[in-house]
């Protein structure tokens, strides 16, 4: 799981600030919704470093492609 033994947050590909939900899917990978980051990250099953999927780092908004403090997350069958 990403983050700091000391319980720091932060912005960078191995940590969260604030993450407020996750979901896995069948292969193993890890999903969280990282509200004051303002994006969704995916951590590949046995992997530290995420990456964003949805959202940008620190930048919230309301269009297509930025977030506004995600706090949930679900996927359907095709990942979506």
């Amino acid at each position: 799981m990403a983050g700091t033994p000391n319980g720091q947050s932060g912005s960078i590909s191995t940590m969260l600030n604030f993450p407020t939900d996750l979901t896995f899917d069948s292969s193993g990978n890890l999903y969280v919704a990282d509200r004051n980051n303002d994006r969704v990250q995916l951590f590949l099953s046995g992997q530290f470093n995420g990456t964003t999927i949805a959202g940008s780092t620190s930048q919230s908004g309301s269009t297509a492609v930025l977030l506004s403090g995600p706090r949930s997350i679900a996927l359907d069958s095709a990942l979506n």
